[in-house]
């Protein structure tokens, strides 16, 4: 059977043929575990090739538990005129990703899909919640130009505020939002901190 090299981002990756066969796949070597044939196996009723086939575009998932790797999975397919090209990303190595957008700080970073279900969130505890998209003034002129916004939502019953940004090539959204009430908090404090600066270089000026 033929094999594909994978990258280590993937944890499956395999390409069908026009009837949705499985013609080659791949996965990144792990010791210990045992070698997975694919080879023919048949994917034609598969949502990720039958939505690639009919669309002609770049597809992703939701989260999905995959039985190939036996984790939370997004997967992804795209079109070739006589193949398609389905790939595995584990959940946990993207959380890992946004943890380091994240970094310290007390903002949340999400990934909502065109309904505003929480696909993956830093702390991978708000799957599948949802941000209320009559919440979002912004979200009318989000969805037309696909441009960068700040707005203000509701979501986990609390009063967010954050940056809306499109990923390319899907309907997805990345949002990096804190509690409002921790954002004016952080405001007023760092008003203070001018404030007192100016004060302070006031006397010495005196």
């Amino acid at each position: 059977d033929a094999q594909v090299r994978v990258s280590e981002v993937l944890e499956v990756a395999y390409a069908l043929d026009q009837s949705g066969h499985v013609r080659a796949h791949g996965f990144p070597p792990r010791p210990g575990q045992q070698r997975i044939n694919l080879y023919d196996a048949d994917f034609s009723a598969n949502s990720m090739f039958v939505d690639a086939r009919a669309t002609g575009r770049l597809t992703w998932s939701s989260v999905f538990f995959s039985e190939l790797n036996q984790q939370l999975t997004i997967a992804f397919s795209f079109p070739d005129d006589d193949w398609t090209f389905i790939g595995e990303i584990g959940v946990d190595g993207l959380i890992t990703n946004l943890k380091k957008i994240a970094g310290n700080s007390t903002c949340l970073v999400m990934v909502v899909d065109a309904d505003g279900h929480v696909i993956l969130d830093q702390d991978g505890k708000y799957l599948d919640r949802k941000i209320d998209a009559s919440s979002l003034p912004a979200m009318g002129e989000f969805a037309r130009t696909r441009k960068t916004v700040f707005s203000e939502f509701d979501f986990d019953d609390e009063k967010m505020q954050g940056v809306l940004s499109p990923i390319e090539e899907t309907n997805w959204t990345l949002v990096y939002a804190e509690p409002v009430s921790v954002a004016n908090a952080t405001s007023r404090l760092i008003s203070r901190a001018t404030v007192a600066r100016g004060t302070g270089s006031g006397r010495k000026a005196r």
